[in-house]
């Protein structure tokens, strides 16, 4: 598969390109963003730390990025595929679908606040 647009969901591979850069097995299909809600461990929203794997739903599918801190709504994210581009953004809370972290390993850092205008908002994720 090739991925050179926008029109081609690559925010799963830029997940696992990470993960696999880290030695951290991805799921199986890790293109598929909803793949990830199951990966891992699961992590709850109020221990989010950064670097935490989360799964939003969006129309037409899901989305997944690495946590960066949240504010009063939304989280920030730092994902591929964001505007056909790498970069920081914010997503609602209420679109997220999953929190994970890689399994067996201790979760490090805190939840941090982040301001409302620190990244652009989005309402597509893609």
């Amino acid at each position: 598969m090739v991925y050179d647009a926008d029109s081609v969901p690559w925010c799963g591979l830029f997940v696992a390109t990470c993960m696999d850069e880290a030695g951290i097995k991805p799921p199986p299909i890790p293109v598929r963003a909803k793949a990830w809600a199951t990966w891992g461990a699961n992590l709850r929203t109020d221990r989010l730390a950064p670097g935490a794997v989360l799964v939003f739903d969006r129309e037409g599918g899901g989305h997944v990025a690495f946590c960066v801190g949240q504010d009063a709504t939304h989280d920030h994210v730092l994902g591929g595929n964001q505007g056909d581009c790498v970069s920081i953004m914010r997503i609602a809370r209420n679109h997220l679908a999953a929190s994970r972290w890689p399994a067996g390993v201790p979760v490090t850092g805190w939840p941090i606040t982040m301001a409302a205008n620190a990244a652009r908002g989005s309402t597509n994720e893609a």
